[in-house]
């Protein structure tokens, strides 16, 4: 069994894969972030449509490939 830190405060993670926000899915995902937030919990919301997310995977996008390079738009954490 791990040990938690004293002061240890959960996080949860929710994503979102639905083209429209209101829609019963992002209703859900709401209602779950309020009541996580409600118990003094963080909440953290991932929507894959507001981010642009392409899921196919493209066969330059793999490495090894001819012109693959990896691609982030987080700066460096050097």
């Amino acid at each position: 069994m791990s040990r938690q830190p004293a002061f240890y405060q959960p996080r949860h993670v929710v994503i979102l894969a639905h083209p429209n926000p209101g829609s019963f899915n992002g209703l859900v995902a709401d209602a779950y972030c309020d009541a996580v937030r409600t118990c003094g919990q963080e909440a953290i919301v991932r929507d894959l449509y507001a981010l642009g997310f392409d899921p196919a995977l493209k066969d330059h996008e793999r490495p090894g490939r001819p012109g693959f390079a990896l691609k982030t738009s987080r700066p460096s954490m050097r």
